[in-house]
């Protein structure tokens, strides 16, 4: 897993594919939408291939989001959470969206 398999995720010689997502935030439920669409045509397009998603979040829709695509936690940040006085603790998911997309 090199900085090559991030900033370039679908390279020829890749042997497995990792894309990263921060936080997916938009102005209104359209922008959304349209986003939505196109993420999952994207992710559609790579069913043959091995890749790994990887999504760090804070807020919880995003949490049970990330949960429902069956992605699998990997660790969460309960002492950020108390020194940061938040309601949820940041969470770290991996997987793919294989299951989901068959679905």
């Amino acid at each position: 897993f090199t900085l090559s398999d991030l900033t370039n995720p679908v390279a020829e010689n890749a042997k497995k594919l990792f894309f990263y997502n921060y936080d997916v935030t938009v102005d209104c439920n359209n922008v959304i939408y349209i986003l939505a669409q196109q993420y999952w045509k994207y992710f559609t397009k790579l069913q043959d291939k091995d890749y790994t998603y990887c999504s760090f979040s804070l807020r919880n829709d995003s949490l049970q989001l990330n949960r429902q695509l069956g992605l699998k936690l990997i660790w969460e940040d309960t002492e950020r959470m108390k020194k940061d006085q938040l309601r949820f603790p940041p969470q770290f998911y991996a997987g793919n969206f294989k299951n989901f997309l068959s679905e």
